[in-house]
Parts: C-alpha cells; sequence; structure tokens
C-alpha cells in the first residue's frame, strides 16, 4: 500500500472531534456533486412519472403529459435504464470524510465534475427549472460565475 503525504490531502479538525478528518474534494466541488445528485432524482421522479402516463390508455390520461429533464439523457440506454452512476458513487465517496488519509479527486476529475454542473445548470436554466430561491441552485450558479 502506498504511503499518501498529508500535503496532498484536503483535512480539518473539527471542534466536535480529536481526529482530524479527511475529505475527497473540496466544499465547491461538493456542491457541484449534490446539485447534479439533486437534479437527478428530480428527472428520475419525472421519468418514472411519464413512463406512467405512457402506459395508461389514451383517454384515461386526465393529467397534462409530464415532462422530464432532458439534461441527463446521456445517463439512460434506448431502454430507459440507468447505466451512468459514476457521478452517483462520486457524490458517496465525498459526503463523508475518512480518519484516515484519501486522496482526494484528482483535478481532471473536479474539471469533469464542474463541466457536468455547468453543462446540467445551462440546460436546466433553458428549460426554466432553476429555482434561485434554493440555497444550493443559487450556491452553483455563483461558483459557475466565479
Amino acid at each position: 500500500m502506498t504511503e499518501i503525504a498529508v500535503q496532498d490531502t484536503i483535512a480539518s479538525k473539527p471542534s466536535w472531534s480529536d481526529a482530524t478528518l479527511y475529505w475527497r474534494c473540496d466544499y465547491q466541488t461538493y456542491a457541484y456533486l449534490r446539485f447534479i445528485r439533486k437534479y437527478f432524482f428530480i428527472d428520475r421522479r419525472r421519468r418514472a412519472q411519464h413512463r406512467r402516463w405512457a402506459a395508461k390508455r389514451p383517454e384515461n390520461r386526465i393529467v397534462p403529459k409530464p415532462v422530464y429533464l432532458h439534461a441527463y439523457d446521456g445517463w439512460y440506454n434506448r431502454r430507459g435504464d440507468l447505466y451512468d452512476t459514476k457521478w452517483l458513487q462520486m457524490f458517496n465517496q465525498a459526503r463523508y470524510p475518512s480518519q484516515a488519509p484519501v486522496l482526494p479527486f484528482p483535478q481532471h476529475v473536479v474539471n469533469q465534475i464542474r463541466q457536468e454542473a455547468e453543462q446540467i445548470f445551462n440546460s436546466l436554466e433553458e428549460a426554466g427549472e432553476i429555482n434561485l430561491k434554493h440555497k444550493l441552485d443559487a450556491k452553483v450558479k455563483l461558483f459557475l460565475t466565479a
């Protein structure tokens, strides 16, 4: 097992803990991952509503056709099954700190996360789905414009 140099890590010592905790990324990258995850689950719920609506006979469709977010189309195959979960796995890795030193995400991965968040943000902004009253959406907009 390779030894991790302390200067290569993102560490903090919270007031409620005696141990130093190590994180996989900085807060800005974590906010991007939270944003990607939040709208992914909104999109997943809307796709399920759309499937249920499409399964009904036309005369039984009393609600308008549900619209899902097209920002996540690349995450699904033709049948509608989810096949790309790397962003969700990265969110789970970044969410909790470790007591053992861990290497942060490489810079090219951080750049990919930012590009994905920016692409999704722009797509949702065009569709009018962004709610800037929500703290996370406002933070991501601030981070993307900075």
